[in-house]
């Protein structure tokens, strides 16, 4: 199931651009990650620009708008780094889940929530928390409509 999300992403991603960011937006990324290494700048189909960069070998991106402001980061983690109050309240709700990736979202005003992709009792699941641990959503997935994605579905 972790293919299919990487997939997704992959997916996701074909719709950005490479591009060249303003300057002003470039700026502003400087500003706020001068320690950043390997940029990629991407023009996003919702007019927005994203970085792709590393930090301390963590995969994050960044996304500005065209004024140059901060509109969030994701920062790509291994399950054992998901807060432990996140992992409390998965384990209570999906007691046999098994988490095949987590990425932790900045926003603007110092809100954090967190993704996290899990499988459990032949689902797929992908839940956002908030850094408390509350769930915020849920979006679910079975394996028939997985495969329906991938085009497995029997040809008629």
């Amino acid at each position: 199931m972790r293919i299919i999300f990487i997939l997704a992403f992959a997916l996701m991603q074909l719709g950005a651009m490479a591009a060249n960011a303003p300057q002003n937006v470039e700026k502003s990324f400087k500003t706020k990650y001068p320690t950043a290494t390997d940029v990629e700048w991407y023009d996003e189909e919702d007019g927005t620009f994203a970085a792709y960069f590393y930090i301390n070998e963590e995969s994050k991106t960044a996304k500005f708008n065209t004024a140059g402001n901060w509109t969030e980061t994701r920062t790509f983690l291994d399950a054992d780094k998901m807060p432990r109050a996140i992992n409390n309240s998965l384990k209570s709700t999906y007691k046999n889940a098994e988490v095949s990736s987590v990425t932790m979202i900045e926003l603007p005003n110092n809100l954090s929530q967190y993704e996290i992709s899990a499988e459990a009792n032949n689902m797929t699941y992908l839940l956002t928390y908030d850094d408390k641990g509350t769930l915020l959503k849920t979006l679910e997935q079975t394996t028939t409509d997985t495969e329906l994605m991938m085009g497995n579905e029997d040809e008629e």
